[in-house]
């Protein structure tokens, strides 16, 4: 899902490579996090 999300927000922000890195990574990175803490619920 995510990675459907990415290019698309690309598209729409038109800003330097810095600044899609950082958003790119604000997103993915709260994303993961609350994938692991999902997996780990369903875990155990």
């Amino acid at each position: 899902m995510g990675f459907m999300i990415i290019p698309w927000i690309r598209s729409l922000l038109d800003y330097s490579a810095i600044v899609e890195i950082l958003i790119t990574t604000a997103i993915i990175i709260p994303m993961y996090a609350v994938l692991t803490r999902l997996m780990k619920n369903f875990l155990n």
